[in-house]
């Protein structure tokens, strides 16, 4: 999975979450990303640390930015992300919590859901 397959699990991620929570306007959508420190991660050694986090900390972000920040290095991703509504209003806030490990696409947790690494919350 490049970052072309991760833009469209997070696309289709994006619609189920609208689907659940029953948004129809969905065009001024923001993301906040949060990263789990899982405190005493259970390290292996295909998981690879990478932090690339800072520049989004305290920021709301757009759809692009989030794809260009999580996709790692040799097309690596955050072995899971809990997308979850975080604001409704004017515009849509949706938080990522995500690991802090990054791995290659067939480790990545949440297969099942058909757009890994995501999980709808």
């Amino acid at each position: 999975m490049g970052t072309i397959n991760f833009n469209d699990n997070l696309e289709h991620a994006l619609i189920q979450l609208y689907q659940q929570k029953r948004i129809a306007n969905s065009c001024n959508t923001f993301f906040k990303i949060l990263i789990d420190k899982e405190e005493k991660p259970k390290m292996k050694s295909k998981d690879l640390l990478y932090f690339p986090f800072p520049r989004a900390k305290n920021k709301l972000l757009q759809k692009e930015e989030v794809v260009e920040i999580l996709s790692g290095p040799r097309c690596t991703f955050p072995l899971w992300i809990d997308m979850s509504l975080a604001e409704y209003d004017e515009e849509i806030i949706v938080q990522l919590n995500c690991s802090c490990r990054f791995r290659k696409s067939s480790d990545l947790h949440n297969q099942d859901t058909g757009f890994p690494p995501f999980r709808v919350l």
